[in-house]
């Protein structure tokens, strides 16, 4: 955790632990008045059992004390590691010699594993840094249970310098120990969480570097804190998944997994949701997307949009925040490589979503109203139910919603699509067959309309969705669904040669007998023949991916003939846009049908579109 937020500092406490949120509303975007003049050659000249007073947050120490004294007890290559002195007094002495030989070990794993590694990975600290000493210091001082350990920026600064607040009005530093330093609960030495909280605490350490001091500018909150919680993994804590950081932020996120992943209030659920989307980032995307975003003027959400473009990645923050609200339900690679968790601990996690119950007889119509933040999934399950199943979905005319949702068949399979919404934020769906063919649906709704300056205490916004059971001749003829023909039928207008793919409320047009004969379920005995006034009411859409790629594509047919038949190539040309772009164009998610690999490749590439 990090704490007082200097302009653009912020203090933040880690792991479990609480939110310097006192320290944080004083000294919000402040602006340095002094050139910090340093002493060429200052070292710290120390030796093991020497005394050194500190500073220390009286929020987070046990005794609510602002100042301890403190013993140095091990001297690493690249740390040096004090213990208060007055907890250090009242160990026994076979407790002493415990607590030493736990301090060896932590030294000797912050040298040889979390110092390279996480360098290696994230950049430097500042070094040697303010206090002209290539070592940073470890502190262990009492805190509640709860609290972790914490970074604090102030001791980046000398001090008495004087700053000015946004208000104008000037403030003294007056607790600085200037220097690199972070703390750590005494109470944790040699508990099984140690090396992890280090690793956490020096990921601020280094972030500090990367972006206060080389960009000047303060990192978002919530993707400080997301850096660090994959910094436990990076260094291999994780891999036994029992009593390790990520089984703890796995029940931290079941708990509660509609928080809101950008606001930051501290609490054990927003290191829960933080984590989980942070393996998931790293499992699809690589480390380097977290690294190049840090190396970076740009703070948030932006930073990692610019980081994706840099890395050739087709896709924006927006559609991979979409993407792991359906993964963290179905984890299922087999509906497309992007919903599904790779990391090995993760292979079977699930959540369970909200149940709505929908009884097998009678008519049943009811709606629920609730509230979610910017950035926060939401899922609700539909089961039971008969006939056709209708969710009406109302929204706002301001927010912007992404829903999909995942329809679950009598065999276990899953289809996905997503609403449509107009512009007054409403938006229907049906599924036909509902508690005999389909047996659940799943809607994940989350508004993404807000992407940077997050804070603990964001907007809320309200949605309702309706539930009801109708027959299929009451759905009226400007339904989202032309009608309730199964999605993935084939389906051709009478006395037309041109057969189609029916999904949701599009039609594809399979072009060529060589791409029918690339689908071996595909049978011509199945083709459904419909009126044309029928056949209409399906849009036609040209937009395909592969189910294991991320790139969409245009199929654009050569000109037809007197005869309607082709006259010339077939070809496909890639939407080489971010997903704001493709929606402000008026394309829509749940228009891209998706393709094998043997279809993909069969088209020949045309022009990009950008």
């Amino acid at each position: 955790m990090n704490l007082p937020k200097l302009a653009p500092l912020l203090l933040f406490i880690n792991k479990i632990s609480i939110y310097g949120m006192l320290v944080r509303k004083i000294f919000l975007n402040l602006i340095f008045l002094v050139v910090f003049l340093f002493l060429p050659g200052l070292t710290l000249a120390v030796s093991l059992d020497e005394k050194t007073d500190f500073y220390v947050n009286s929020t987070y120490d046990l005794q609510s004390r602002k100042q301890i004294s403190a013993i140095l007890k091990k001297t690493g290559q690249n740390a040096y590691f004090y213990l208060d002195n007055d907890w250090w007094r009242k160990l026994s002495s076979s407790e002493q010699v415990q607590k030493i030989d736990a301090l060896d070990n932590l030294a000797k794993e912050f040298d040889e594993k979390i110092y390279p590694t996480l360098r290696k990975t994230f950049g430097t600290e500042w070094r040697p840094g303010i206090d002209n000493d290539e070592r940073i210091t470890i502190l262990a001082v009492p805190m509640p249970e709860k609290v972790g350990g914490y970074f604090n920026p102030l001791d980046e600064y000398l001090l008495h310098t004087r700053v000015r607040l946004s208000t104008g009005e000037e403030v003294e530093i007056l607790n600085s120990n200037e220097r690199e330093m972070i703390y750590f609960n005494a109470s944790k030495l040699s508990g099984s969480l140690e090396k992890g909280l280090i690793a956490q605490e020096f990921q601020h350490l280094i972030s500090f570097y990367q972006k206060e001091k080389l960009w000047g500018v303060s990192e978002e909150t919530w993707l400080n804190e997301l850096r660090s919680e994959v910094a436990v993994t990076l260094c291999g804590y994780d891999e036994k998944l029992q009593g390790s950081n990520l089984e703890m932020r796995i029940k931290n996120f079941l708990d509660k997994p509609y928080d809101s992943l950008t606001e930051w209030k501290n609490t054990p659920n927003d290191y829960g949701v933080a984590n989980l989307f942070g393996q998931y980032l790293v499992d699809h995307y690589g480390i380097a997307l977290l690294a190049d975003s840090l190396k970076s003027s740009e703070i948030g959400i932006k930073s990692l949009n610019s980081a994706l473009k840099k890395l050739g990645f087709g896709r924006d923050f927006s559609r991979i925040f979409t993407d792991w609200t359906i993964a963290s339900y179905v984890n299922d690679c087999s509906l497309g490589s992007e919903f599904c968790y790779r990391a090995e601990n993760l292979k079977n996690f699930k959540l369970t979503p909200l149940a709505n119950f929908i009884p097998f007889v009678g008519k049943t119509s009811f709606t629920v109203v609730n509230t979610t933040k910017d950035w926060a999934g939401n899922w609700y399950r539909f089961s039971g139910g008969h006939d056709v199943l209708k969710i009406e979905f109302f929204g706002g005319p301001e927010e912007e919603f992404q829903i999909p949702y995942i329809v679950t068949d009598i065999d276990g399979r899953n289809s996905l699509s997503s609403f449509s919404l107009d512009s007054s934020g409403r938006g229907t769906i049906y599924i036909s067959d509902f508690g005999t063919k389909n047996t659940s649906l799943v809607i994940i709704p989350s508004v993404q309309q807000k992407t940077f300056g997050f804070s603990d205490n964001e907007p809320i916004y309200q949605f309702s969705w309706t539930a009801s059971t109708i027959k299929s001749s009451e759905i009226s003829d400007d339904s989202e669904s032309p009608d309730l023909i199964p999605d993935g039928s084939l389906i051709r207008a009478k006395e037309d040669y041109r057969v189609y793919v029916a999904s949701g409320k599009y039609r594809r047009w399979i072009q060529s007998p060589e791409i029918f004969n690339m689908y071996g379920h595909l049978k011509w005995e199945n083709i459904i023949e419909v009126s044309k006034e029928r056949l209409l009411k399906y849009q036609e859409s040209f937009l395909v991916r592969e189910k294991n790629d991320y790139k969409v594509y245009k199929i654009e047919a050569a000109p037809l003939d007197s005869n309607e038949h082709l006259t010339g190539q077939v070809k496909k040309r890639w939407l080489n846009m971010t997903s704001r772009d493709f929606e402000a164009r008026g394309y829509k998610w749940d228009e891209i049908f998706i393709i094998n690999q043997k279809e993909r490749d069969y088209f020949p590439p045309g022009i990009e579109i950008l």
